[in-house]
């Protein structure tokens, strides 16, 4: 398999960090183990698993934290709404978290203190990033926002409707539904990108660049605040 073989001969290296990691590699599951089986036949063709390859070797990457973004965006797959904001934190933390634990092991930062700053402002970066995605995953049948943030008489039928042009048919009232529920998240969101930037002193200065990406994802918190939470309206495009 083309994770195995990427992996050969490499100890992975795991610090414990505060969504729960105990240093342990998974194992993954079938679905992670066909990926890789499918990705190992074009191995030496496929310039992204040979830098990967390279990445890996060069920085002695933890498998564990590759593996639990790729299961994440596997089962995604399947998701057309998370059921709850649990849910949708979790998919943040797993992705957006496990790529900045990455970045931070790229400059040979390993520690804890840096590892729960990246958790905060991976699960902030994924709020936000669902929020901006919504547009696009409504053209394909999905929904951002998650099921228990929304009164159960929603009309979602009306979101599937999305006309680029005309915009969303809703009521007023169904309007204010769908503005407090992305509140509720922009305030979550807010609430882990500020503490990962009280904590980011605790950072190594040459690793602080991983996390600029905060920046973008604060200002677009701003932009949806002054936008009444409407994640339809035009200026936020």
């Amino acid at each position: 398999e083309a994770l195995g073989r990427i992996f050969e001969d490499v100890e992975p290296q795991t610090e414990g960090f505060e969504s729960g990691n105990d240093g342990t590699p998974s194992q993954g599951d079938d679905t992670t183990d066909a990926f890789f089986a499918s990705m190992a036949s074009s191995y030496y063709k496929n310039p992204v698993v040979r830098v990967l390859d390279y990445a890996v070797h060069e920085k002695q990457l933890t498998r564990r934290f590759l593996e639990r973004l790729l299961e994440a965006r596997e089962s995604d797959l399947d998701i057309r709404q998370p059921e709850s904001t649990k849910d949708m934190i979790n998919y943040a933390d797993n992705t957006f978290s496990s790529l900045l634990y990455l970045s931070l092991e790229t400059v040979d930062v390993r520690d804890e203190a840096s590892d729960i700053v990246a958790q905060h402002a991976g699960i902030g970066m994924g709020l936000v990033t669902a929020l901006r995605g919504a547009r696009i995953r409504l053209s394909r049948g999905e929904f951002s926002v998650p099921k228990d943030l929304i009164p159960p008489q929603f009309p979602y039928h009306k979101l599937y409707n999305l006309n680029e042009e005309l915009g969303v048919d809703l009521t007023e009232e169904e309007n204010q539904m769908l503005r407090d529920a992305v509140e509720e998240i922009c305030g979550l969101a807010f609430s882990h990108l500020s503490r990962a930037q009280e904590l980011q002193k605790d950072v190594p200065r040459h690793a602080r660049p991983c996390f600029l990406p905060v920046i973008p994802a604060m200002h677009y918190l701003t932009k949806l605040e002054k936008a009444n939470y409407d994640i339809f309206d035009d200026r936020l495009l």
